[in-house]
C-alpha cells in the first residue's frame, strides 16, 4: 500500500486524513491512503521514515527553516532521492485576530455553530493578499464536491453563504483600521 501524510505537531486540528480518504474513495483510487503523523520534533523524521517504508510522500506543517536540513539529511539516510519539492509560505491567522474573530461572529450568528475553526492546507486564494483568510461556503455535514467534476451546492447553502458573506463585508467595513 502506497502511503502519504502529513507531519507536523499539533494535527489536532487537520481535517486532512479525512478529506485525501474520501478523495481516494470518490477517484476510484485503491492501494493508497493518508494518515497523520504527529512527531515532536523533525528530528523524529528518521525514525518514522525507517518504520514506515511505504510512505510516499508526506505534507509538512512546519517551518521550512526549521525542518529543510533535517529532512534532507533523513532522506538520504533512507535513501531517497529528492526530485522535487514545491513550498508555499504558512498562511495562518489565530482565532483571536480581529479579522478572523469577526469572521467566526458572523458565521456563529448565522448559524448558531460554535465549534472551533477549521484551518485548511490547501493552496488557497488568501496567500495572494496580506491580512487575508480564506473563509466558506461548506458546511459541516454537507457533502465535499469543490473541485470534483460536477462540483455543486444546493441552493438554500448558497443562499445562506451569500447572506453571511454580506454580514461578513459589512462586519469587516466596520472594523478599525490598524
Amino acid at each position: 500500500m502506497k502511503r502519504y501524510g502529513l507531519i507536523g505537531r499539533p494535527l489536532g486540528h487537520s481535517f486532512s486524513a479525512g478529506y485525501f480518504a474520501a478523495k481516494f474513495r470518490r477517484e476510484g483510487i485503491t492501494g493508497c491512503d493518508y494518515a497523520l503523523y504527529e512527531l515532536p520534533s523533525i528530528e523524529a523524521l528518521p525514525e518514522l521514515l525507517g518504520a514506515q517504508p511505504e510512505l510516499q510522500g508526506f505534507n509538512v506543517t512546519m517551518e521550512r527553516a526549521d525542518c529543510q536540513p533535517a529532512v534532507q539529511a533523513a532522506f538520504e539516510a533512507a535513501g531517497w532521492a529528492l526530485d522535487g519539492q514545491v513550498h508555499k509560505e504558512k498562511l495562518y491567522y489565530p482565532a483571536e485576530t480581529p479579522l478572523v474573530s469577526a469572521l467566526l461572529e458572523v458565521y456563529r450568528d448565522a448559524t448558531g455553530d460554535n465549534a472551533p475553526p477549521k484551518c485548511i492546507g490547501g493552496g488557497t486564494y488568501a496567500k495572494m493578499l496580506p491580512n487575508v483568510v480564506a473563509f466558506g461556503p461548506l458546511f459541516a455535514g454537507d457533502p465535499v464536491t469543490e473541485h470534483q467534476p460536477d462540483e455543486c451546492i444546493d441552493l438554500e447553502r448558497l443562499v445562506q453563504n451569500a447572506q453571511i458573506i454580506a454580514n461578513a463585508i459589512v462586519k469587516l467595513a466596520n472594523l478599525p483600521l490598524e
